[in-house]
């Protein structure tokens, strides 16, 4: 499961142009402590794109509705991301960001 981030990045890579694109899709998984994966980057190595992109994939992974599970409320997934950037694995101000960005869906 957690190859998928390092397998977009070599993908990617060999594509013109898409260097952007491919740093946001495989560091979605990359946590600000630098306890992410697949490359382990920390805060000073992430720009705000890519931990924009961080924190939408946990927002909607805990939002969806799953085979196995019913997603989350938006004020739980909140409350979860707020406490993930407490703990320092993502940004604090991009969390307060998509609670407000959300809230009224």
């Amino acid at each position: 499961m957690k190859n998928h981030a390092g397998y977009t990045y070599l993908i990617l890579s060999e594509v013109n142009d898409f260097e952007e694109i491919r740093d946001w899709e495989a560091f979605h998984h990359e946590k600000l402590n630098g306890k992410g994966y697949p490359f382990g980057k920390t805060a000073a190595e992430l720009n705000e794109p890519e931990r924009i992109m961080a924190c939408i994939d946990i927002y909607q992974a805990l939002t969806e509705d799953r085979p196995y599970k019913k997603g989350l409320s938006h004020e739980k997934t909140c409350e979860m991301l707020d406490d993930m950037a407490q703990k320092g694995f993502v940004d604090s101000d991009i969390s307060k960001k998509i609670r407000e960005c959300f809230g009224g869906i």
